[in-house]
């Protein structure tokens, strides 16, 4: 369901308008070594940075000093500048300096940037989900049979879905989960109607939580499912289009190549993960250690399943193979011995996260560190080591039994920066993350002749209750900035479907 690379930018001024940053040498005489290097890393930070473009200004002083400023137009206050006293060392003078930058830059962002919500944007945006509200006074009863008579359409019957969104029109993470709600049903031409709780009904449930929104779906005569996920990215879309397939999906053996490259009927996108369990026999404990989990998450996996007596040709056991289209260096990996309970779920609930995740904005940093896993970050800002190899063997780790997730920040990715920056990281450096109670714990370590064995044994060792860098969580606002990167999102949908029902009203 987590569907992040596709919608996470460098949050900055917006989601679609990039954001520019101006490199200024301040000198007396221009020294050739800066020259060469202040070039080289005004075009990196841009070449590092998808939405980001850069420029060099050279200004002569009349102080006999060499200095570097960093600044950005849209935030003034994020500008940094520093003297340089070593000409040998002024790689590590670049990225000290940048990663300040970056550090300045997000937690202005975090800080300064967060919109206040006004509640009139229900009604000044009421074009945008106008066709989806119901006037629910008159409802009995919470029935199915409602929602039914009010979608039906020319008498269809059978297998149809209808959702229903019941929320009120008080708060952002309201207007998020009717934005979110409203493009999920444009996109997968599906049945959906809001109840604005706020007025008099006798379909809201009267609970404490009432100001929470509550997403249901129907499916034919009864309530199928509530939804209780969050309303952010494509994770609504997402759900809606895997319960309208089957809890686990049976498969004939000619269109299993279709599934290992992530091709699916029903989904308008290959999928990230496949997972198909082979087995030749319903009659098995596996089988129905299976089917109770497909049924207990129902709509956050979509689960698959080859049943036929032609397994035992060629495996002895029952065996999950797990495919990953997108990976770049493992495309499949398998479970096939001791399926107990316990092992069959974590392997599922491992198999949707990535073998390298990526780190370039909150929402992805926050699924990274969303498990009672470690984290474990390759740090390298200048490429100097062999990101290649650890982002490889991290993705084999997904054949075994995973003690960590990993990530990889190379290059000047400004956000990997900000985040080495919080956690007091200026060095090419294995960084391991767990998320505490109250703060993160940082481990770190050199990168060096390093086997990934090595790295293994050492994040296993590592005693979370004796904590050599412990981050506040006052100091890392993360949070402020996955809800401004979700003002953002949500401000772009509004304007697409309040754009789009003008546009049709006018026609």
């Amino acid at each position: 369901m987590h569907i992040l690379l596709i919608f996470c930018t460098l949050l900055l001024v917006g989601t679609t308008i990039g954001e520019h940053v101006t490199v200024t040498y301040h000198y007396w005489e221009k020294n050739d070594k800066i020259v060469e290097r202040v070039e080289w890393f005004t075009k990196f930070v841009s070449n590092s940075n998808r939405f980001w473009t850069s420029n060099l200004v050279y200004l002569q002083q009349n102080d006999k000093v060499d200095r570097i400023q960093i600044s950005s137009e849209s935030w003034k206050s994020a500008t940094v500048e520093d003297t340089i006293t070593k000409i040998d060392n002024l790689d590590s003078f670049f990225v000290s300096l940048f990663q300040k930058f970056a550090d300045k830059l997000y937690t202005n962002l975090a800080l300064d940037s967060l919109p206040v919500f006004d509640p009139s944007v229900f009604q000044k945006s009421y074009h945008a989900y106008e066709n989806y509200e119901i006037n629910a006074q008159s409802v009995d009863t919470f029935k199915f049979d409602y929602w039914l008579k009010i979608s039906d359409e020319g008498g269809q019957r059978g297998n149809r879905h209808v959702f229903a969104l019941l929320t009120r029109k008080e708060s952002f993470e309201q207007w998020e989960a009717i934005m979110t709600f409203v493009d999920s049903l444009k996109r997968s031409n599906q049945k959906g109607y809001i109840v604005d709780c706020g007025k008099e009904n006798t379909v809201c449930p009267t609970t404490e939580n009432t100001d929470i929104p509550v997403l249901y779906v129907f499916r034919d005569d009864e309530i199928q499912l509530v939804y209780d996920g969050d309303f952010q990215k494509d994770h609504v879309y997402d759900w809606m289009l895997t319960i309208k397939q089957p809890e686990i999906k049976l498969l004939k053996e000619e269109i299993v190549p279709q599934y290992r490259s992530g091709i699916i009927p029903g989904f308008d996108r290959p999928r990230d993960t496949v997972t198909i369990l082979f087995i030749h026999t319903k009659k098995s404990k596996i089988w129905q250690n299976y089917v109770k989990f497909a049924k207990e998450n129902y709509g956050k996996y979509h689960l698959t399943a080859l049943i036929s007596e032609e397994v035992k040709k060629w495996s002895i056991y029952p065996a999950f193979i797990t495919m990953k289209p997108q990976d770049d260096y493992v495309k499949a990996f398998t479970l096939h011995k001791d399926i107990d309970w316990n092992r069959m779920v974590e392997y599922l609930e491992d198999g949707v996260h990535p073998g390298c995740h990526p780190m370039t904005c909150a929402s992805e940093f926050l699924f990274a560190t969303s498990t009672s896993k470690p984290l474990v970050v390759y740090f390298d800002p200048l490429n100097t080591k062999n990101a290649t190899a650890f982002k490889m063997a991290a993705s084999q780790e997904q054949t075994g039994v995973r003690s960590a997730h990993f990530a990889a920040v190379t290059g000047f990715d400004l956000f990997g920066l900000y985040i080495m920056s919080v956690f007091n990281v200026n060095t090419p450096s294995y960084v391991v993350i767990l998320r505490q109670e109250k703060g993160w714990c940082i481990f770190s370590r050199d990168i060096e002749n390093d086997t990934f064995s090595s790295i293994r044994t050492w994040v296993r060792n590592l005693e979370p209750t004796i904590c050599p860098d412990f981050i506040e969580d006052f100091k890392f606002p993360i949070t402020r900035l996955n809800l401004l990167e979700r003002y953002e999102d949500v401000d772009e949908l509004e304007r697409e479907h309040t754009s789009v029902e003008r546009n049709r009203d006018e026609l």
